[in-house]
């Protein structure tokens, strides 16, 4: 291209459904779609261009001597053929589409690596708009600095993933009623960043979730802290812990046969080990939430469920899933001294929780005001900055059994 005054065109081309389809029916099926994928895209190959598979389930295009509009025509006529495509296999029929990035080269084109990541950016553009649908790049446009800022995170959460570049926090859980069953932790999860500050979850979670990463820090988060779990109990310490599911962890199917497989080798008692997830996922995906609680739930570990009262349906569906713990949403907790009507949510999501066979926990406890209202009504545990903040460590300092 830089001899020339010919342009081309590069496709980046990322099936949208193949997790799922390799999730359900194997990954024979997997590896059979992606062998029929390569087909129908090289069949509509002109002798001159060319077709690499450069990932998982990610495919490039070169199209040799195109101008834009030939480019995006293309680009779309492969976004369709893959939409029309039915996947046959093991008498089911299965339905794919694909997101695709398209880059213009010509002779001012700095790298193949500078056209891969550009070509990959927009591919990530097109699924962050909908998927199934071709986006071009366009230098300098603020949507596409803002995923070449997604993609860095996602190369820090990558290598943090690689390296353990995570750390876990823990905060107390603080019985209200009574001693309580010994120590109590929720597991909270931290990003080490290269100077060693350590990175709440809300600045990179947003990316681990358009990135298709949660899956993976779902299990990192789990293994770690079981293991963690079972160092403090083997040292003779009366020690459970809490540890967050994502919503996208609601249908990880292998998340059952590791909590099973790690429980076995680590000898922990699964009754230490608790499993939060949130009303707002939990309501979106009810059946698949209701698989995974009755499957955790058999191996022997505690269900909670978080943020409880943000839903609209929440006393509805509350019957509908087995747990143990509800963990009261912070919005109601907070207002609790200066607000009628959040006092008397948290007195009824209180009574109607016990009326069902669970024990409530109140979060965002910042005041000695709020621990004592909280106490008056009847809740069971509580945590917040004002009893503990988050530690590296998991400590229990003698006044929380006095809280």
């Amino acid at each position: 291209l830089r001899r020339s005054s010919e342009r081309s065109a590069l496709l980046y081309i990322d099936l949208d459904r193949f997790k799922y389809i390799n999730d359900v029916a194997g990954h024979a099926a997997g590896d059979a779609l992606l062998r029929e994928v390569g087909r129908q895209l090289r069949a509509r190959l002109r002798e001159a261009d060319l077709l690499a598979r450069i990932g998982g389930d990610e495919f490039a295009v070169l199209l040799h001597n195109v101008d834009a509009r030939g480019m995006a025509e293309a680009a779309e006529a492969f976004r369709r053929l893959l939409a029309d495509f039915t996947f046959l296999y093991g008498g089911r029929s299965f339905r794919i589409h694909a997101s695709i990035g398209a880059v213009l080269l010509d002779a001012a084109t700095p790298s193949a690596g500078k056209a891969m990541a550009d070509a990959d950016i927009a591919c990530h553009l097109a699924k962050r708009r909908g998927r199934n649908r071709v986006c071009v790049h366009r230098p300098g446009s603020e949507e596409r600095e803002a995923m070449r800022a997604d993609l860095g995170w996602s190369t820090r959460l990558r290598e943090a993933l690689a390296g353990d570049g995570f750390v876990l926090h823990f905060q107390p859980v603080v019985p209200l009623r009574g001693g309580g069953d010994g120590e109590c932790y929720e597991v909270l999860l931290r990003l080490r960043g290269p100077d060693g500050r350590l990175v709440p979850p809300g600045a990179f979670i947003p990316t681990a979730e358009r990135f298709n990463m949660m899956h993976e820090l779902d299990l990192w988060v789990v293994r770690h802290a079981l293991c963690r779990l079972a160092a403090l109990r083997a040292a003779g310490r009366e020690v459970s812990f809490s540890i967050n599911l994502s919503g996208q962890a609601l249908a990880l199917e292998e998340l059952v046969t590791v909590v099973r497989g790690e429980l076995r080798r680590l000898r922990l008692d699964p009754r230490a080990v608790t499993f939060e997830i949130t009303e707002t996922c939990a309501i979106a995906s009810m059946e698949t939430a209701a698989r995974l609680v009755e499957g955790l739930r058999v191996l022997g570990c505690r269900i909670a469920l978080d943020d409880f009262g943000s839903g609209f349906s929440s006393f509805s569906q509350l019957k509908l899933l087995p747990v143990d713990l509800i963990k009261i949403d912070g919005g109601f907790v907070r207002g609790l001294a200066g607000d009628p009507i959040d006092r008397a949510m948290v007195a009824s999501m209180n009574d109607i929780a016990h009326a069902l066979g669970c024990r409530t926990v109140a979060e965002y406890v910042e005041s000695a005001e709020l621990l004592a209202l909280l106490r008056e009504l009847g809740v069971d545990y509580a945590q917040g900055y004002h009893l503990a903040p988050p530690a590296p460590e998991p400590r229990w300092a003698v006044q929380l059994a006095r809280a």
